[in-house]
């Protein structure tokens, strides 16, 4: 069993040494800290899910922009893609038109340098007799780990401006495709989405009860292990464990059966043998230590506290150090993991099956979702103001290295979803052609013929663009 978690870690942690630069050279902004620990694991955990996702196969849209990729094809990921600015208050008599630009200026050939700098503008148009005084919401796809939050730059008639963040919901995937645009606008048309998005953020408050399980007597030999046998109401409870080196999973009777190992010769302070359970408690528990190699005894022990406290904890055991403290943002993400998907559905994570309670701020740093930035600005009577937003944004989806397999990665734009905004036009343009060939696209681009800014028809959901690096 060892051999094959070690097996199993070799080929999780074999990542390019260079993503892991990427992640160190950009420190996230104060009010996302994440700690160190979990943008590390957040690399990881991208990294697997690149791979398996290779294999599975995306939609296959139209010409009309049903769908994300321009063929029927394979890509690793979905980035997400641009969305449309919406806003809450007075909005009769408001006009809206939006450009779109894309600058490829600093694209690169390697897939994970792959970004673009975006600027999505917005000029509002007060055409009533009375100033209105509106939120504008600025809805963000991607996920907390993603480039594209560290360069979001807001500005108001040319004035930078500070907008508020807001977590937002996770983007939910049916498990046969990688995500798409269709996921999103599922989401941003989702009745009560956007209020609940803007609501206050959820509270890491759970009760957890925590089983610690330690070596009474300790044994003779150089290493020592365990079984600990319950059950567990499956519809309710959610189990996760550290410290295990094999688990079983019952999910018709909640039968669980964990296997603990101690190795006294190991210099490193072992991971904690316990057992966190939220939404219920354990029914049934024995110990069978007849597998131990030593002679120790077990003892188990019950402790009631909150997920919240625990988290901490493994963070702190994570790092080896006390300096680990969630910060808001790190407990909101996890809350709202819990409310999006449910307790249940997380006793069997991504991850290897069983996990410790340390890997949801991973599993919530990686979660794909809708994100709001919201300003709150007066729009004179009439008169007009203009809202731009610019990002680096990283490509929607790849193929791989960029320029090895054709046209390896593309942009979406979608139009109108999720939005209240009245648009009398929408425009689009692409500069920095000379780093990009773009291979297909129904935006109208044909940059040979000089077409390189395009009117949008509205009544079309998504465009796309799929190019590759210039050779």
């Amino acid at each position: 069993m060892k051999e094959k978690a070690v097996t199993m870690f070799n080929a999780v942690t074999g990542i390019d040494e260079r993503y892991l630069e990427e992640a160190e050279a950009h420190p996230a902004k104060p009010r996302r800290t994440w700690t160190r620990w979990a943008a590390m694991a957040a690399v990881l955990v991208l990294a697997v899910g690149l791979g398996m996702q290779l294999w599975l196969k995306a939609h296959g849209p139209s010409s009309t922009g049903s769908g994300s990729a321009p063929n029927n094809g394979y890509y690793g990921y979905y980035a997400g893609p641009v969305l449309p600015m919406t806003a809450q208050g007075d909005l009769e008599g408001l006009t809206v038109t939006r450009d779109v630009s894309y600058d490829f200026s600093g694209f690169k050939s390697r897939t994970y340098e792959s970004f673009a700098q975006v600027t999505d503008r917005y000029v509002l148009t007060n055409a009533a007799g009375a100033d209105k005084t509106l939120k504008l919401c600025y809805p963000v796809s991607g996920r907390l780990s993603d480039e594209s939050l560290k360069s979001l730059r807001f500005t108001v008639d040319g004035a930078d401006a500070q907008p508020d963040f807001h977590l937002g919901h996770g983007v939910q995937q049916d498990g046969k495709y990688t995500l798409s645009w269709n996921e999103y606008r599922e989401l941003l048309e989702k009745p009560g989405n956007l209020a609940s998005s803007l609501a206050p953020e959820p509270e890491l408050d759970l009760a957890a009860l925590v089983y610690t399980l330690t070596e009474e007597v300790p044994g003779e030999g150089a290493e020592d292990a365990v079984n600990l046998v319950f059950h567990v109401d499956p519809e309710t409870t959610a189990v996760f464990a550290s410290g295990i080196t094999s688990y079983s999973i019952d999910d018709r009777t909640g039968r669980v059966r964990l296997g603990f190992y101690i190795d006294r010769r190991a210099a490193a302070v072992p991971e904690p043998c316990r057992l966190v359970l939220v939404g219920g408690d354990l029914k049934d528990s024995a110990l069978d230590a007849s597998v131990g190699t030593g002679t120790g005894t077990w003892r188990l022990d019950r402790q009631e506290t909150t997920l919240a406290a625990i988290l901490e904890e493994d963070l702190i055991w994570l790092r080896r150090n006390e300096g680990a403290a969630l910060s808001r943002t790190d407990r909101a993400a996890v809350a709202r993991l819990l409310e999006d998907r449910g307790l249940p559905s997380l006793r069997n994570m991504p991850y290897n099956g069983l996990s410790s309670v340390g890997l949801l701020s991973s599993e919530a740093y990686n979660q794909s979702r809708v994100m709001y930035e919201t300003l709150e600005l007066t729009v004179p009577a009439g008169g007009s103001l203009t809202l731009e937003v610019s990002q680096k944004k990283m490509a929607s989806y790849s193929y791989g290295d960029v320029g090895q397999n054709g046209g390896d990665a593309g942009y979406d734009l979608v139009t109108r979803a999720g939005s209240e905004l009245s648009f009398t036009e929408q425009t689009a343009s692409v500069t920095g052609l000379s780093r990009v060939e773009i291979t297909d696209n129904n935006f109208g681009f044909d940059p040979e013929a000089g077409i390189t800014e395009v009117i949008l028809d509205p009544e079309v959901p998504c465009y796309w663009m799929q190019l590759r690096a210039a050779s």
